[in-house]
Parts: structure tokens; C-alpha cells; sequence
């Protein structure tokens, strides 16, 4: 799909089935063990096709002028960074997830929300649903 599809909507359609997968499907959860495997699957499949969306967000920051001058935009600095911005989010998450857990109080709501994991799924949606803002940015024309 990253070839026949801007690489905004996949982002879209990537952040938003996973946000909407761990708001509703795990947060809702409780002990269902059917609701976690159908989490597992629909998180599985929206989050981990972001990760083919590198290469059309690599030409987008390339961004060729008409007269084919790239600047000194290079592909491969280009996916290097979008790669330390993935490696600083997993190093970064271990411990914040920790702090989540450890420190969370019991939350009252429904399903896994009312459990020590509620802070967790609101940090994880909240994080997925951000992805979302290149779209928005694109869609709105803010930049």
C-alpha cells in the first residue's frame, strides 16, 4: 500500500486501528482472555505496519524540488534518524512503563481500566493516537 497511498493516510490508518485497538479492545479486556488475543491481532497488524511507512516518510523529508535539487538530504541520514526516534522511544519506554506500573493507583472505570494496567493503556492510546498528527497537519495545512 505504501506505493499507491500517501504515506499521511497510512500513518492515519496505522495510528488510529492501533489506538482504537488498545482503547477499546485492551482497556475493555478485563480478564477476557478472547478480548487480549483479538487485542493481539488487531494491535499487531495496525502497529506493525507503521514500520513500512519509513520509506515513503524517508521521501517525504527528501522532498525533491522541481528543478531535482534534493539539498543535502540524504536517504540514508534520513532513515537514521527516523531509527533513533524509534530506539529513543524504546529505551525511554521500559522505564516509563515501570514508573506507570508501579506507581499507579487502582483506577475505578471498566475492564482493565479499573486495574494497575488503566494508567498504562491511557500512556500507550494517548501515544498511538499522537501518531496521528501528521495527518492532522497535512490534512489541515498547518505546515
Amino acid at each position: 500500500m505504501s506505493d499507491r497511498v500517501s504515506v499521511y493516510t497510512l500513518i492515519f490508518i496505522s495510528s488510529f486501528g492501533s489506538a482504537l485497538a488498545i482503547f477499546l479492545l485492551w482497556g475493555l479486556s478485563s480478564s477476557s482472555p478472547g478480548l487480549l488475543v483479538a487485542f493481539a491481532l488487531c494491535y499487531g497488524f495496525f502497529a506493525g505496519g507503521f514500520t513500512a511507512t519509513y520509506a515513503g516518510t524517508a521521501k517525504e523529508l527528501r522532498h525533491v524540488t522541481p528543478g531535482g535539487d534534493t539539498g543535502r538530504a540524504d536517504i540514508g541520514s534520513i532513515f537514521g534518524l527516523i531509527s533513533l526516534g524509534r530506539g529513543i522511544g524504546n529505551v525511554i519506554c521500559g522505564p516509563v512503563s515501570e514508573a506507570l506500573l508501579r506507581n499507579g493507583a487502582v483506577w475505578t472505570g471498566a475492564g482493565a481500566y479499573s486495574g494497575m494496567f488503566g494508567p498504562l493503556i491511557v500512556f500507550t492510546g494517548t501515544t498511538a493516537a499522537l501518531a496521528m498528527s501528521s495527518w492532522a497537519v497535512k490534512s489541515l495545512k498547518l505546515l
